[in-house]
Formats: structure tokens, sequence, C-alpha cells
């Protein structure tokens, strides 16, 4: 009993510090609660709906940008950071950009762009 009362506090706490509910809500809006601006979001959100799971997808971010969104929920997307966008590893097949990043030479199709730069390609 004496347990019962500092566990009860400890754990209404943590319930306050809490985000609000994310039952019902999609992995992607779970993920992006907290942290990313609605720019790099919108891409997020893109890359869970619409990108196969299997493909590998290369991450052109800056230190700050957030990228665990980018994995897939079975860990089976193939993630790698990209140095440079002027010679992206040939066995990508998406890349995803930060708006300070310079677009990938070579044949690379643009498939998203947000009003702040931010840009995905699929090859």
């Amino acid at each position: 009993m004496a347990l019962s009362i500092p566990t009860l506090a400890l754990t209404l706490r943590a319930n306050i510090e809490k985000p609000p509910s994310v039952w019902g809500k999609s992995r992607w809006q779970v993920q992006t609660q907290i942290g990313p601006n609605s720019e790099q979001v919108r891409l997020i959100q893109y890359a869970e709906e619409s990108l196969p799971r299997r493909g590998q997808i290369g991450l052109a971010l800056n230190p700050h940008d957030v990228s665990y969104p980018f994995f897939d929920s079975h860990l089976e997307r193939r993630v790698r950071f990209v140095a440079s966008t002027q010679s992206p590893p040939s066995d990508l097949d998406w890349l995803v950009l930060s708006p300070q990043r310079l677009p990938p030479s070579g044949l690379w199709r643009q498939v998203l762009r947000t009003p702040g730069g931010w840009r995905l390609y699929e090859r």
C-alpha cells in the first residue's frame, strides 16, 4: 500500500507530460506531433503513405532535421544519409532534400516540393 501512493502520483505526472492521445492517429501524425516544422511534416506524410516499404531512400538533411519518420514501421525501407546531392549513391530510389541542399544531378524527377523548399526526388 505504501508503494502504491507514490506510484500513482508518478503515473499521473507522467500522463500530464505526454502529448494528447494518439489512439486512432496514423503513424506519421504521432511521430510529428512534436519536432518537425509543418513543411517537413508534409514530406513525412507523403513518404509514409506513398513510398514503398522496400525502397531505398537517401536523406540529405541538416543536423536539426528529424530522420526517424522516414524509416518504415517494420524497418524494411533502407535509409541512408547522403552527404552530397551532386553525386548520390546509384542504388537509391528516392532522395529527400532539406531546403538548403542543392538539387541532385543525374536522372532524378522531382515528386514533391513544399513552399519552403523541402523536396522529394525519384529516380
